[in-house]
């Protein structure tokens, strides 16, 4: 005791110098190539989106040429490799960017983003979302009410499920909505990708931005919501408001005739739908009670995906086939509704018909990573480019629609059958609706000839197209796979390596010292790591900007710098919070910049090409960056208040 009382310091003494930042390694050969091959890499995902390379194969002759473009994943892990070809990254160094430390795992975030990817791709698949979108939006009587409806309708699905759903779910019935209308298109799309990209925010699982800052402060579920919520709602009504008024004498138009689509037409699941609701509701319940339960939160998300795969394959797998063995017992000498059928009829029948039987094998989507290189500017490959790419996936679909419509057949072989049997058992001149033969009869049945011989009314084009386009793809047991964001695998995984080779050979001490020297409270941290974020992001992408400037918040340097401004433990924990919650910000928000920021924005770009509307990356900035820097300043201010009236 006397010798700890001697050590302290003396009443009014100052208090004792800040420690020093550790020592950084020289600038060599090998540390300026990690810097070179990530920025080069960085490069090469976006030079991959938007040029588009592709290879040419000429097999033998008499075959046509294969065409496979160049995926823009590609780039990262062949960084990642020539960091080892390069000495700039040895390997324990490699192995331990993709398994990660304490404080941020990759593989963990990978594993939680794509299980809840699965789960909302397998709801969307029943048409949740579709029938969603035209019930809240058949009330839209004005210009003004359809852009409020859909900016709320896209906050409110980004909210369940990411903003990728959003644009590749919702963007087709906006646009025909829109068009239909006599308006232009582009007010409408704005408002519903700046609403997926702002209200993605608010959850923890909503970006996969979110996911890698959240798990390298520890946070749980909650405790991100806590703290987002407020500067989510503030960021998306702004940013609603501005676009508005931007926009308003292109969205202010009179009465609208908006397409009518039933919704119950676009349901292909009614209770796929139901029960895939309720799990990822559950889903996103057990996530927020993760950490009261001791559970992780990305065995948590596996678990329900499981859940949603184990219905999956009990609908679309083996229910049919039950079905289809049910038909052939009840029937064991019929094998196709063909013999059952006049020789015509059977013609005519060959190709039964369906909503549920077109499957687009260029089409669909899933999550950004994916989409952004998929859906290029002309719209999307032809099917023979997609087998290209997707290989034994492509052949399981196509497998499975041939399988879906011999199933059809023998249901209606199942049911002609059975009409055959009734007609043979009823006496001559019954005719078989059980109305008394010859003379006039009952009226039913000519009644029924009357409406037959009507021709139907004509549909509205519109309509049509929007029904034809909801209802093209069949549900399925291989669909949510096709739509799954497979490519954020290697891309993240490579980032991450990439990133390591940066922080092996000082770049991010050197990054942490600087920033925070620039965030000497957390109101500056603020605005200073939000700036930043922005900035970074439109020159290198948002995933790799959140990735780096994460870790570097995370270095000695950071936390050396908090020391020298005289910050206590607590003070320095919040200030360093603080600066996440930036990069949270700049790496949501700067989607709505430029097409650099995210690769949503190039591929909600694409999807717009594709539909005939000329948007250039110049136009799409114009277009977003008013209501981007208001969302952007709107999230920040919220934040500063809540940390400076928040107690320590």
């Amino acid at each position: 005791m006397a010798a700890a009382a001697a050590n302290a310091p003396a009443a009014g003494a100052p208090p004792p110098p800040p420690p020093a930042p550790p020592p950084l390694p020289p600038i060599d050969g090998a540390a300026v190539a990690a810097l070179v091959i990530f920025l080069c890499s960085v490069a090469g995902v976006i030079a991959l989106v938007l040029l588009r390379p592709a290879i040419t194969l000429r097999p033998r002759r008499g075959r046509p040429p294969l065409r496979l473009r160049v995926p823009h994943w590609a780039a990262p892990p062949a960084g990642a490799l020539l960091l080892l070809a390069a000495r700039a990254l040895d390997g324990p160094g490699f192995v331990a960017g993709i398994r990660g430390d304490a404080a941020i795992q990759p593989w963990a975030i990978l594993v939680l983003f794509l299980s809840l990817a699965y789960c909302a791709a397998a709801l969307d698949q029943t048409g949740a979302f579709a029938w969603l979108a035209l019930r809240m939006t058949r009330a839209a009587s004005t210009g003004p009410r359809l852009f409020a409806l859909h900016s709320a309708l896209s906050g409110a699905v980004t909210l369940a499920t990411s903003n990728d759903v959003v644009v590749m779910s919702l963007t087709p019935i906006v646009y025909v909505q829109a068009a239909a209308s006599g308006a232009d298109p582009l007010p409408f799309l704005a408002a519903e990708f700046v609403a997926a990209n702002l209200w993605s925010m608010a959850l923890y699982v909503g970006n996969p931005t979110n996911i890698i800052v959240a798990q390298a402060f520890n946070m749980s579920f909650l405790d991100y919501s806590k703290w987002m919520l407020a500067p989510t709602a503030a960021a998306g009504v702004t940013a609603a408001a501005v676009l508005y008024a931007t926009h308003r004498r292109a969205v202010s138009i009179g009465a609208l005739s908006l397409p009518r689509v039933a919704p119950a037409d676009v349901l292909l699941d009614p209770p796929g739908a139901v029960l895939l609701t309720a799990l990822l509701a559950l889903c996103l319940g057990l996530l927020a009670a993760a950490p009261a339960i001791g559970v992780p939160m990305w065995a948590v998300a596996l678990a329900c995906a499981g859940a949603a795969g184990a219905y999956n394959v009990a609908a679309y797998a083996v229910a049919p086939r039950w079905r289809a063995a049910a038909a052939r017992r009840a029937l064991p000498g019929v094998r196709s509704a063909a013999a059952l059928l006049p020789p015509g009829d059977a013609a005519r029948d060959g190709g039964t018909s369906s909503r549920h039987a077109g499957l687009a094998f260029g089409g669909g989507g899933g999550g950004g990573c994916k989409d952004a290189a998929a859906v290029g500017a002309d719209g999307g490959g032809g099917a023979g480019e997609f087998e290209a790419q997707a290989g034994p996936w492509a052949r399981g679909r196509r497998g499975e629609q041939q399988q879906q419509q011999q199933q059809q057949s023998i249901e209606l072989s199942a049911a002609a059958a059975a009409a055959a049997a009734a007609s043979s058992r009823l006496p001559p001149g019954v005719p078989e609706n059980g109305g008394s033969g010859g003379g006039d009869g009952g009226g039913g049945d000519g009644a029924s000839e009357e409406e037959q011989e009507q021709p139907p009314d004509a549909p509205d084009e519109a309509a049509e197209q929007l029904r034809a386009r909801l209802t093209a793809r069949p549900c399925s047991l291989w669909r949510p796979f096709s739509e799954m964001p497979w490519d954020c695998a290697p891309l993240v995984l490579g980032f991450f390596v990439l990133v390591e080779g940066l922080s092996a050979n000082g770049w991010l001490e050197r990054l942490g010292a600087l920033l925070g020297r620039g965030a000497t409270r957390p109101a500056a941290a603020l605005w200073c790591l939000g700036g930043a974020s922005i900035l970074l992001a439109n020159l290198v992408n948002n995933q790799p900007q959140t990735i780096a400037l994460t870790r570097a918040c995370l270095t000695p340097s950071f936390a050396a710098a908090a020391a020298s401004a005289g910050a206590a433990p607590a003070a320095a924990r919040r200030r360093l919070q603080a600066a996440l919650f930036a990069v949270v910000v700049g790496s949501n928000t700067a989607a709505c910049f430029s097409v650099i920021g995210a690769l949503a924005g190039i591929m909600w770009v694409s999807i717009a090409r594709s539909r005939g509307l000329a948007v250039s990356y110049p136009r799409f900035t114009r277009l977003m960056l008013p209501a981007g820097a208001a969302a952007t300043v709107a999230a920040l201010l919220v934040l500063t208040a809540e940390f400076e009236l928040a107690p320590l």
